[in-house]
């Protein structure tokens, strides 16, 4: 994990503008970077394996995945590989799974 460093000078502007809970201020705002950064991190690693998950099921069911398949599972919101995923369960094709597909 990267470490913050906050300067002195940033110290000093948040105690003139909070006296008395300038560096509680600062604390908060490095707290909060530090949890929307760990969140961030979480909902990536959440995705890369539903990504994997899917792939996996789709190759098990349909066998090797056209390119077209991989690059949108790569870039794949974690709803869409949710709803993907569900859909693939009862699919009889891969076509059923990604209709559009066809069309590009």
């Amino acid at each position: 994990m990267a470490v913050l460093k906050i300067s002195e000078s940033t110290g000093k502007v948040a105690e003139q503008a909070k006296p008395g809970r300038g560096k509680a201020v600062v604390g908060q705002v490095v707290e909060a970077i530090r949890n929307r950064g760990k969140a961030e991190w979480l909902a990536k690693g959440k995705a890369e394996e539903r990504a994997r998950a899917l792939t996996r099921l789709l190759e098990h069911r349909f066998g090797p995945l056209p390119l077209a398949v991989r690059s949108r599972i790569a870039v794949a919101s974690l709803t869409e590989l949710d709803a993907r995923f569900m859909v693939s369960l009862d699919a009889q094709s891969l076509s059923e799974v990604f209709p559009d597909l066809d069309r590009d």
